[in-house]
């Protein structure tokens, strides 16, 4: 997933259904920069890292489980690409992203918003007889 060229306003959340948990969340905010927050899990279910409140990561940020897997890296090159792995409180996978490739299983929701998604089309105008 790449954070730049998103209009401000946009946002994505990911939510574990099992319990309408967010798990990760991107905002992007007036100037454009992303804001990432965050409720990681690892594979046991055991909580890694909790920051859910959005905020910047300028310098990028890597969240790794005690057995070294990566469950967020958000690197700060440009476009910046996001990487993840995200486990419920159960140690169930949700999802899984390579930065380019996203695998998906169940419990997992996805919501956001579109800006720009509830404009019309203006309608073409008819000559008038």
């Amino acid at each position: 997933m790449q954070l730049t060229g998103r209009h401000p306003g946009s946002l994505m959340t990911f939510i574990d259904t099992s319990r309408d948990e967010v798990l990760l969340s991107f905002q992007i905010d007036a100037q454009g920069l992303p804001l990432i927050g965050f409720t990681l899990y690892d594979a046991a279910g055991c909580l890694v890292a909790d920051a859910p409140e959005p905020r910047a990561y300028p310098g990028g940020v890597t969240i790794s489980s005690s057995d070294d897997e990566v469950l967020l890296a958000v690197m700060p090159d440009e476009p910046a690409t996001v990487t993840y792995r995200l486990y419920n409180h159960k140690g169930t996978l949700l999802t899984v992203s390579d930065g380019t490739h996203t695998q998906i299983y169940g419990y997992l929701r996805m919501d956001g918003n579109k800006i720009g998604a509830n404009r019309t089309k203006p309608q073409a105008k008819t000559p008038s007889a």
